[in-house]
């Protein structure tokens, strides 16, 4: 009968840990629910997509003296929430500037350089898990105090 018994326990605490780890993300944000976190935040948000499934929206933040435009959207596989800031024209590949960007990167990650059609680009992900007001709220001073950080590298 002990032997029933402690099987019987083992299997339950088996089945919590697979229900755990392979269980869906329930506490994930959507857009809508994003877009109402911002709201809740007290930012004036521009919609710069609102396309279903691509909804991205842009708040405006000042930090270090800069008016920093950070952007907002979920990722495709719903698994981060994106903050993104376009900082200009990315540099020349052969420019001493894009070894000088990829150096900086260790320094602010999470937050990271990134080219996109062209476009240098500051992007922080979020792990879109149990993701609340006070976290955006941290995450999004920290990719703008981040833009102040590295004006000397972009702004030139």
């Amino acid at each position: 009968m002990r032997n029933y018994a402690i099987v019987g326990f083992l299997l339950l605490i088996a089945s919590l840990a697979l229900y755990g780890f392979g269980g869906t993300q329930t506490d994930q944000i959507d857009a809508k629910r994003l877009r109402s976190m911002l709201v809740q935040m007290g930012y004036e948000i521009k919609d710069l997509d609102t396309d279903e499934g691509e909804e991205k929206y842009q708040v405006k933040v000042v930090s270090g003296g800069y008016d920093v435009f950070v952007a907002y959207e979920i990722s495709k596989s719903k698994n981060y929430v994106w903050l993104t800031v376009l900082l200009g024209d990315a540099p020349a590949e052969s420019s001493p500037k894009a070894l000088a960007f990829l150096k900086e990167t260790s320094k602010i990650q999470p937050s990271m350089f990134y080219v996109s059609a062209n476009k240098l680009m500051l992007g922080l992900p979020v792990d879109n898990r149990g993701v609340t007001n006070a976290i955006l709220r941290q995450r999004t001073d920290s990719i703008a105090e981040n833009v102040g950080k590295t004006a000397d590298l972009w702004s030139k």
